[in-house]
């Protein structure tokens, strides 16, 4: 397969892994790790910074969805949010693989983690690592340099 088909077979298997991933964020129960989460981000959205937990800041961004009426509206969004982060996760590790090896080996990676069992059950939930880890990547990402340069 060409180098071309493989990136578009990458695109589908990122479809195919947040597609698989939505009937669950959805659906599934809260996990226990999860409620702790919803107290930082209700604390931080009354404005009471003085526990903040990991990763602190970045709560605050999930604050919004407070003003949702029904808390069942709040948890369907957060869940919503965690899946769509770690959609972009899926993204990060093919962008990575693609750079450091090849498309072939970038679909397999998403592949590989897409259909993991592991990744199935726990992808969704919101909680520190769902949204730690796609913005680790990205950082990752940008500092990544093709090649070495020297500051002048």
């Amino acid at each position: 397969m060409t180098e071309q088909g493989l990136i578009r077979w990458g695109r589908v298997a990122i479809a195919f892994g947040m597609a698989l991933m939505l009937p669950s964020a959805l659906g599934a129960a809260f996990h226990c790790d999860e409620s702790n989460v919803f107290r930082h981000i209700t604390d931080f959205g009354r404005g009471d910074f003085s526990e903040p937990g990991r990763p602190g800041l970045l709560w605050l961004l999930l604050t919004p969805a407070l003003r949702l009426d029904a808390p069942a509206d709040v948890a369907t969004a957060l869940r919503l949010s965690a899946w769509a982060a770690s959609s972009v996760t899926l993204w990060a590790v093919w962008r990575f693989t693609l750079r450091a090896v090849d498309a072939s080996s970038a679909l397999a990676a998403v592949l590989l983690l897409g259909t993991s069992m592991s990744w199935q059950a726990h992808s969704f939930e919101v909680r520190t690592d769902t949204y730690v880890l796609p913005l680790t990547l990205l950082v990752m990402l940008l500092l990544w340099r093709s090649t070495a340069r020297v500051r002048d």
